[in-house]
């Protein structure tokens, strides 16, 4: 019998997986967004259903050979790198949407992931509901304490979530997400994924790079031991007031640099880091084109005026719009996290009270 699972971000956006079967203690990793997950409390802004489906591509204009595209409709058939796929999406630019995904992945991730593509698909279609309700949802990591949050936002390996872990280990900052965070007007909203393993590395790991043979054994134990997604010692914060967004960036010098940047800079760097992200998450699969980004495309070559197509632009006025008055930063830091960095930010972002 299918499994539904019911999820409400924040009352703003609610969701639902249907799939074939559950993965057991798997999903304390599987399932990414287990934090919101609630009892079927109405009807979902989207839908994912993860199995065969028959597609519903008839009468369809093809691009490319295999991209079959209607209005409001797209389906495709592709395989890169660890994966094959199908999948189909069903009125994106309606209140409802539909995601059939079935799909396989071979490797390491098929054991421990195997719903991973799919909730990669559900994870941008979140990005773009959210913006179309005023939101963004942004590719950062986020703490905060007395109702003002701090936003980090940069490229995978950046250390954001190493300087979330020490900021909650050494300051009694509370957790927004270490991979995304949701930005609104004057708040910035939770959206821990993955709670499980940050909540392991707070607890045993100097910082997010530090894994080891005897830590992932360790870790085994602390899953099998966790009873429930919200059972963790993390502290998860209530939405906050915007208090300063920092862009993180890696490079070789020995130094640590900050300087003030504009809202037009920060909003082209939110964008083009969430743009980056369809092209990497899906790396360790070997999947490296930006499925997402290429489906994307294919729909605005049939469909050029779409209000689809003018996402972009409302997006960047709206970004603009919730940055207004917002300290903005970008920090340049070594190569290698150390104690240094942490004291810098946190003298940064006491020097802003």
């Amino acid at each position: 019998m299918p499994q539904t699972l019911n999820y409400n971000i924040h009352n703003i956006l609610k969701f639902k997986i249907i799939r074939n079967k559950g993965y057991g203690l798997r999903d304390l990793i599987n399932l990414k967004f287990s934090y919101f997950e609630t009892e079927n409390d109405g009807n979902p802004d989207i839908t994912l259903n993860i199995g065969k489906f028959t597609p519903s591509n008839e009468k369809c204009y093809t691009v490319d050979h295999k991209y079959y595209l209607k209005d409001n409709y797209f389906y495709c058939k592709d395989v890169e790198g660890k994966a094959k796929w199908e999948v189909e999406i069903i009125g994106f630019e309606s209140e409802h949407t539909i995601i059939n995904f079935n799909g396989k992945i071979s490797g390491f991730q098929s054991i421990m992931n195997p719903d991973f593509i799919a909730q990669n698909f559900l994870l941008r279609l979140i990005e773009y509901k959210l913006s179309e309700k005023g939101y963004f949802f942004a590719h950062s990591a986020g703490i905060s304490k007395n109702d003002h949050a701090f936003v980090f936002a940069g490229r995978g390996g950046s250390y954001k979530t190493s300087i979330c872990m020490d900021f909650i280990r050494k300051g009694g900052f509370g957790f927004l997400g270490d991979d995304r965070v949701i930005l609104h007007k004057d708040k910035i909203l939770s959206f821990p994924m993955g709670l499980h393993v940050f909540g392991f590395m707070c607890e045993y790991l100097p910082n997010e790079n530090s894994w080891n043979i005897f830590h992932k054994v360790r870790f085994s134990k602390y899953l099998y031991n966790s009873k429930n997604i919200k059972d963790t010692l993390i502290k998860i914060s209530e939405p906050s007031k915007h208090k300063s967004i920092f862009f993180i960036v890696k490079t070789n010098k020995l130094t640590i640099m900050k300087r003030k940047i504009s809202v037009e800079e920060a909003v082209d760097k939110l964008i083009i880091n969430n743009r980056l992200e369809d092209f990497i998450s899906l790396g360790s699969m070997g999947i490296k084109s930006g499925p997402h980004l290429k489906y994307a495309l294919a729909y605005s070559y049939i469909f050029p005026n779409k209000e689809f197509q003018e996402h972009e632009s409302d997006l960047r006025r709206n970004i603009g719009n919730i940055l207004d008055n917002t300290p903005l930063y970008e920090i340049e830091i070594p190569n290698n996290y150390n104690s240094d960095i942490f004291n810098y930010i946190n003298e940064s972002i006491l020097a802003l009270k």
